[in-house]
């Protein structure tokens, strides 16, 4: 058997044996994943952004930083106003 097929068995096994878990302890699962699991994961996703300079070009941002600027406000749209008729006007 490759070692890719051991993983991808693995995998399988692991996905199997969370949705027993989720079954059986829907709650306790629930509070271990998001006090343990969802810390873990942003604590390795910071690394691995930062290993790929959080994809951009240079340290100081660059090409790959695109989009507003921190602190700009997001644009407001105003629903359409209806326009009425003064009097007098035809």
């Amino acid at each position: 058997m490759l070692a890719i097929d051991r993983i991808n068995y693995l995998n399988i096994g692991l996905m199997i044996g969370a949705c027993v878990a989720a079954y059986l302890f829907p709650f306790e699962l629930f509070l271990f994943s998001y006090a343990v699991l969802g810390p873990l994961h942003y604590l390795t996703e910071i690394s691995w952004l930062h290993e790929r300079n959080y994809f951009t070009e240079s340290q100081k941002g660059g090409a790959g930083m695109r989009g507003p600027k921190r602190g700009t406000p997001a644009p407001v749209h105003d629903p359409p106003v209806k326009q009425t008729k003064k009097r007098g006007e035809t």
